[in-house]
């Protein structure tokens, strides 16, 4: 699964300049077997599946990047799993003046 996820966040920037205005957002995909990492969130309509991290242009809804989640990570970093998150899904449009927009609020341009 991981190469298919691969080969997409390979291939969908290619085909796509984003416009000004991106946006991260979290989001579940309906899943009621059993996995390892599958999460439950009491406050989405989809409250257990597989929690994913979806960038995307904010004009089309193009998805430009998607990275799932499987847990927490074991790598020692001084960062938030947010910040980390929000680091892995934008270092593609660093430099390139975009305006990146989350769940609630501006969060800064890249």
């Amino acid at each position: 699964m991981q190469s298919f996820i691969d080969n997409c966040n390979r291939g969908w920037p290619k085909n796509f300049q984003p416009y000004n205005k991106i946006c991260l957002d979290e989001c579940m995909i309906k899943y009621n077997g059993r996995l390892k990492f599958k999460q439950f969130i009491k406050n989405k309509p989809v409250k257990w599946g597989i929690k994913c991290f979806l960038l995307c242009d904010c004009k089309t809804n193009y998805c430009l990047k998607i990275q799932v989640y499987t847990g927490k990570s074991e790598e020692n970093s001084n960062k938030r799993p947010t910040e980390r998150i929000v680091e892995i899904m934008t270092m593609d449009y660093l430099q390139r003046w975009k305006t990146l927009y989350t769940d609630s609020s501006l969060l800064l341009i890249l």
